[in-house]
């Protein structure tokens, strides 16, 4: 849950023995033996890990591109800005990060004096600016084959 948090993903949470937690077990045919569960539509992933959501998201997929110009590591602020900044240049661009895209920017509250925002901006929303930039991110434990 935390995790969902950190990537600004919209999410209900209801507890499995509360009257919403049971009825949705029931309706998915899930039992308490196969939480934590997470349901995506019509989509249910049992005994949920991040690995399986980022796998089931597409979030794991190998870079679109076999040569980049720029490959920055950590999407921090400065790997987020250096981002933008080298695919606004036309450079090709990629951003690696370990943790969720975004790195502590993404799950932090408010980024001040972040470039082009003088009243600062959301973290997750500088996040979001790498891929409207032109930049590419790399998930964790996302290999090229």
């Amino acid at each position: 849950m935390r995790s969902l948090t950190r990537a600004a993903q919209p999410y209900e949470f209801y507890e499995s023995e509360s009257d919403e937690g049971r009825t949705l077990l029931e309706r998915h045919g899930v039992s308490d033996d196969q939480l934590p569960v997470v349901i995506d539509g019509e989509d249910t992933y049992e005994n949920a890990t991040l690995v399986m959501l980022a796998e089931a998201w597409n979030a794991l997929a190998p870079p679109a591109r076999s040569h980049y110009d720029l490959a920055i590591i950590g999407a921090g602020p400065a790997g987020l800005a250096a981002a933008v900044y080298g695919a606004s240049d036309g450079l090709s661009t990629i951003v690696f990060e370990r943790d969720i895209p975004g790195g502590q920017a993404g799950h932090t509250s408010m980024i001040e004096n972040f470039f082009g925002f003088p009243g600062g901006i959301e973290g997750s929303v500088a996040a979001s600016t790498t891929a409207r930039g032109g930049a590419s991110r790399l998930a964790p434990g996302a290999r090229r084959s």
